[in-house]
């Protein structure tokens, strides 16, 4: 018997004989079906999608370049809704335990099972919080005003600009603009400058031994553990967006900014 489930950038179906990829034809990884043995599978990777950072599923082949990219690569399935990632939340263990045989599979028993739909039904229950393309969820401006809760234009032409951003056609998108001056949500905020200045050079020295009580704790219900297993199984992966994740979850340099991949610019984690 065959399953599919729906990932973010095609669907993933599982059979007694292996794992079968089928991509989107927007994903950019080719209209053929990917068939992967359970026999020729090493490990399988699974990073849930973070607040700001998509996830992944990756299938590790001997022979797999490890410096592809996770968008590139098609052995790996993007996860970034609630339903992508309890989706793999069920076919995940399912595949790990078909790699070790007849008798890992029963040990996937009702119990387990009963575990997955519970996580599942109450993942789904949570309103999904939407932001627009490309834009952080969780970012906030000087004001406290998210970015995603401004108002955004409805139907974007190419290049059209608001709030520091601008609309990517080809990446359906929005694209930080570098060169766009601040939001007014911004603006408001850099006239506390002079206050906020006061109160930070009193709380420096809180925010000195705040950093070094911070630095490599993994405070985030063990992201950081989770992020740096992905980079250690996926050490070509060079996504900003992941890298900002791990910053923020470990309190640490992202491995593609110490192997000089991407570079820290105005706040942001960008390609060379």
């Amino acid at each position: 018997m065959e399953t599919t489930y729906k990932g973010s950038d095609g669907n993933v179906t599982v059979d007694s004989q292996g794992v079968t990829l089928a991509f989107d034809p927007d994903a950019g990884k080719g209209s053929d079906k990917v068939t992967i043995a359970y026999r020729n599978i090493k490990s399988v990777s699974f990073l849930n999608p973070g607040p700001t950072a998509p996830g992944y599923v990756t299938f590790h082949v001997p022979g797999d370049d490890e410096g592809v990219a996770p968008e590139e690569n098609r052995h790996c399935v993007l996860v970034t809704s609630p339903e992508a990632a309890a989706a793999a939340g069920r076919y995940v263990p399912l595949v790990r335990s078909r790699m070790a045989g007849p008798s890992a599979t029963a040990a996937l028993d009702s119990s387990t099972a009963d575990s997955v739909n519970r996580l599942t039904r109450n993942r789904d229950s949570r309103p999904a919080r939407r932001s627009p393309p490309g834009i952080p969820p969780n970012k906030k401006l000087r004001t406290g005003e998210l970015l995603r809760d401004l108002k955004w234009p409805d139907s974007p032409s190419n290049f059209t600009r608001a709030h520091g951003y601008y609309w990517s056609e080809k990446d359906r998108m929005w694209v930080r603009d570098p060169s766009a001056p601040a939001t007014g949500g911004e603006r408001v905020g850099m006239a506390f400058v002079g206050l906020c200045l006061i109160a930070v050079i009193v709380a420096v020295g809180f925010a000195a031994v705040e950093f070094f009580g911070w630095v490599g704790s993994d405070n985030d219900n063990g992201r950081c553990a989770q992020l740096s297993g992905w980079y250690a199984d996926n050490p070509g992966d060079s996504n900003p967006d992941i890298a900002e994740d791990y910053a923020t979850a470990c309190g640490a340099v992202p491995p593609p900014v110490q192997s000089g991949e991407l570079v820290e610019r105005n706040g942001d984690y960008v390609y060379r």
